[in-house]
């Protein structure tokens, strides 16, 4: 099954985008699924989250996974990668090319939403794959 990739233009931290962002994995997320939240660092997750989404970002950076609504969201870092195979969709956050590479190479992503600190990090990405922005 071919991968669905999106992209959302803001600047980090965009806190209106990642409320967004955080609406479309929720949408995206089906019981039983695992999805995956992937930024370059656990650090990026309190700045990501802190307001909106609290007690998310202290439980994966935490457990590096919860589950909601029957669906489990792990964390997925460039350093230490990640514990599940995941069987839906992805949230990259301040996303660039190293992670969004590494995030398609799990395999069992269906959808990919790239959150970029700026545009030009992912400008290929979107460029090769025709990532729709939304």
């Amino acid at each position: 099954m071919p991968i669905k990739r999106f992209w959302i233009e803001a600047r980090w931290p965009d806190r209106k985008a990642i409320g967004r962002a955080c609406e479309w994995m929720v949408r995206a997320l089906t019981p039983g699924s695992v999805g995956l939240v992937a930024v370059p660092t656990k650090a990026a997750l309190t700045g990501a989250f802190s307001d909106e989404q609290p007690t998310l970002a202290r439980t994966l950076e935490r457990e590096g996974q919860m589950t909601a609504g029957g669906a489990t969201i792990a964390l997925l870092t460039q350093r230490t990668g990640f514990e599940l195979e995941p069987n839906g969709p992805a949230l990259v956050l301040q996303a660039n090319m190293d992670l969004l590479n590494m995030v398609e190479a799990t395999g069992g992503v269906h959808e990919v939403l790239a959150v970029p600190w700026n545009k030009a990090d992912i400008d290929l990405w979107v460029r090769t794959w025709a990532a729709r922005k939304i």
